[in-house]
């Protein structure tokens, strides 16, 4: 019994030794390395000031607009007609309201967002009309004459449906306003 606890002292000791010697140790570190630590913390803690939104005129937004004027504004247009497909003639008669750069109405009904811009090497314009319900609620993109808006008609345009591009739609309108 007497050898039993003096061999459970002594393999108590033995860890508690170990232990403190262990966690007493220091790791060597190279004076590289403590070089290189200190330089990875110092570029933590550089402030970056200047902002990438900086460097452009526009805040960072890009747009497709040439010369950023936007012809729609504040025009009233009806649909007369259009096409499906190879699907019968429709003659809707709704009107169609350019209220800001970006947004329209189809009879009085809520705001719905389009867009117009220009198309490289072409005195064409592209017109996106967004959730379009006319056509079927999709948005609907199709190039226009670059005289339009002077010849107060959009004639047999020919929009593509950006959701299931295998949707066309021939349409014609005429401005009102």
């Amino acid at each position: 019994m007497i050898m039993k606890t003096k061999t459970t002292q002594f393999l108590g000791f033995l860890i508690v030794i170990s232990i403190l010697f262990f966690t007493s140790c220091e790791k060597y570190e190279s004076p590289y390395a403590q070089q290189e630590k200190l330089r990875l913390e110092n570029e933590r803690n550089q402030v970056d000031t200047t902002d990438w939104h900086d460097k452009y005129d526009n805040g960072g937004s890009l747009t497709n607009d040439i010369d950023n004027t936007n012809e729609l504004l504040g025009t009233k247009w009806v649909l007369t007609e259009y096409r499906v497909g190879f699907g019968p003639i429709q003659h809707p008669y709704d009107t169609i309201y350019f209220r800001t750069s970006n947004t329209y109405n189809v009879n009085d009904g809520g705001a719905r967002s389009y867009t117009l811009s220009s198309l490289p090497s072409s005195t064409n314009k592209e017109l996106t009309l967004n959730y379009f319900f006319t056509f079927g609620g999709s948005h609907y993109s199709g190039q226009i004459g670059g005289t339009f808006i002077e010849d107060w008609q959009m004639n047999n345009v020919l929009f593509t449906d950006l959701q299931n591009n295998g949707i066309q739609v021939q349409a014609f309108f005429e401005r009102i306003q």
